[in-house]
């Protein structure tokens, strides 16, 4: 896609660091496996091995112009995390919509980084 750039996982921990990326690669962790119900697994200790995960990142522009939103679709990942670059107020509409347990609900507003 026209507004839209693939970002390593060298690239990305050298923007961010590693504790960052560290947290990022836990998110979908932490939701698979309350999707899965593993009540008895204390996900505090479960260690992320980043090299061992099969992860794709990148990063996407919206604006009202060129690329103005992306439709609900169906790819095939496990899970997705989506990262805000911008605080809600530095623009218009820009809301983030998903689709979770059969309900479809606005994300937001939200501050950046969340």
């Amino acid at each position: 896609p026209e507004y839209q750039v693939p970002i390593d996982q060298q690239t990305l921990t050298n923007i961010v660091g590693k504790d960052t990326v560290r947290s990022l690669w836990q998110l979908p962790l932490e939701y698979l496996m309350e999707a899965a119900d593993f009540e008895s697994t204390n996900i505090a200790n479960v260690t992320v091995d980043l090299d061992s995960l099969d992860v794709g990142c990148f990063i996407r522009k919206y604006t009202s112009s060129g690329r103005p939103f992306l439709g609900f679709h169906v790819d095939d990942c496990d899970a997705t995390v989506n990262v805000c670059l911008s605080h809600s107020n530095d623009h218009q509409g820009g809301k983030l919509i998903a689709l979770s347990n059969r309900i479809v609900a606005s994300v937001g507003p939200r501050n950046m980084g969340e």
